[in-house]
């Protein structure tokens, strides 16, 4: 049985289904404002009109798509039989827009993500959170992403922009850069699909940095 509850999610009251079943926590909030992929490494990707993610892999056509790690810095540090656990790159478009304010130029890939997302706080959500992207795809969250060293070749002093220093004694270094994930289940996802955010009340640890 799905209980109804209101939330308030960037001050925006939604309302929110408690699954007494099994105890997550199910509410439909916003859509994909885009979804981009790229063959070869590099910062940025390529918008792209749909993309298909299939299951422990990632983004079919992408660079960083495979079981095992595909990031440069990664296979250098952990080794090329690593599993990879940054399959999919998220990122806000609201953090986008606020860089826009700030006088940078980036739109939709100009991150290196796959998916932008509207109206989803990704940075606050807890590790291995799961989210729908469209009619079946399914990623589980597994880290904050640590931009890399070419974010300033991008754009000069865009990685100063991206990093939330502590507010409070004891509080850590963020930074307003994505989430990553691992793909759980297969599906094609377009520009405006829904997204479903899926997530066990009782456990809310923050992601890490990966």
């Amino acid at each position: 049985m799905l209980i109804p509850e209101m939330k308030t999610i960037k001050n925006t009251e939604i309302e929110v289904f408690i699954d007494n079943k099994d105890g997550h926590m199910i509410y439909k909030i916003m859509k994909i404002k885009g979804v981009s992929s790229c063959l070869e490494y590099g910062f940025s990707k390529k918008p792209k009109n749909k993309v298909f993610i299939r299951r422990d892999f990632g983004v079919v056509g992408d660079v960083h798509g495979g079981r095992y790690v595909r990031h440069l810095y990664d296979i250098r540090k952990k080794g090329k039989g690593a599993p990879n656990i940054k399959q999919v790159h998220l990122i806000d478009s609201e953090i986008l827009q606020t860089l826009n304010r700030q006088g940078f130029n980036v739109n939709p890939g100009d991150m290196g993500e796959n998916i932008t997302t509207e109206g989803v706080d990704l940075m606050n959500l807890p590790v291995d959170t799961e989210l729908q992207l469209g009619q079946s795809c399914v990623i589980r969250l597994t880290g904050a992403r640590i931009p890399c060293d070419k974010i300033n070749e991008f754009q000069s002093g865009l990685m100063y922009a991206v990093i939330e220093k502590p507010k409070l004694k004891g509080d850590k270094l963020k930074f307003k850069s994505g989430v990553m994930g691992v793909v759980i289940k297969s599906g094609l996802v377009r520009p405006n699909d829904e997204i479903i955010i899926r997530n066990k009340r009782e456990y809310n640890s923050p992601l890490p940095h990966i």
